[in-house]
């Protein structure tokens, strides 16, 4: 469970797919709640919302990509992708695509339509990376995404580890990078 700012979200992963199962977050002081549970071919979703707005919706998606297809359940889709991203192989010329589930698009009163969403990625080569939590060699990756709101997406992962060492996501009026900090070592 990861709880910062108001928010708190818990994420039930499969270990042999790296496919998410189960999930729960809440925000907006508690009174808004997201629950999601997936099979190998479904998607269930439902969000509930208390307080002076009241009102819940839910729906069923059918997830159209491989069934042994990587994808992510969040809607803020650096925080979770980065989870993923140790359990792709990267390699010169490597390109693949994950999949993103999206919320509900209401496309009319009453109607709620669900929709998944292909993250395109592709290895456009290797960079020396010096961030304030060291220097890294990185696969320079391109990111296509049609749900991140970036017009370009471009991100440096360790070689060694799979971690996002950098990231830049641009758009016509601003840019915003995001840099590796600081981590420490797990111990057993």
């Amino acid at each position: 469970m990861v709880e910062t700012a108001g928010f708190a979200d818990t994420v039930y992963i499969d270990a042999a797919t790296l496919r998410p199962r189960y999930t729960v977050k809440y925000w907006n002081k508690h009174r808004s709640r997201l629950v999601e549970s997936f099979s190998s071919a479904r998607g269930f979703q439902s969000i509930t919302v208390t307080g002076p707005i009241k009102g819940s919706l839910s729906g069923v998606m059918e997830l159209t990509f491989p069934s042994d297809a990587l994808f992510t359940n969040d809607w803020l889709l650096e925080q979770e992708f980065r989870m993923l991203l140790p359990a792709i192989r990267f390699e010169r010329g490597w390109q693949g695509s994950l999949y993103q589930t999206g919320l509900f698009v209401r496309t009319k009163p009453g109607t709620i339509k669900l929709s998944a969403f292909p993250l395109n990625l592709r290895v456009t080569g290797t960079d020396r990376v010096l961030v304030p939590a060291g220097r890294f060699d990185c696969w320079r990756v391109e990111v296509e995404s049609y749900m991140s709101g970036a017009d370009a997406w471009t991100m440096w992962i360790s070689q060694d580890r799979g971690w996002l060492v950098k990231a830049e996501f641009r758009r016509s009026d601003y840019v915003r990078d995001e840099v590796l900090e600081s981590y420490e070592p797990l111990v057993h």
